[in-house]
């Protein structure tokens, strides 16, 4: 996922632009997207969780 901070980083308004065509989110991610997962995982409902990889990443990585 690319943050806001991240589109600080020296990237052209190309790049950003690219970047933003390979995933399909309409937006590009924010840090407070990832809060209701952090907050999951912290949870009892999540005790039985474990050995698993999240991607939160807007699709960035689909998978077929």
């Amino acid at each position: 996922m690319l943050t806001e901070s991240a589109k600080t980083m020296a990237l052209s308004d190309e790049a950003l632009a690219f970047v933003r065509m390979t995933i399909p989110s309409p937006r590009f991610g924010k840090p407070e997207d990832l809060a209701g997962v952090v907050a999951f995982l912290l949870s009892d409902d999540a005790e039985w969780i474990n050995g698993q990889v999240w991607s939160i990443n807007g699709g960035a990585l689909l998978r077929e």
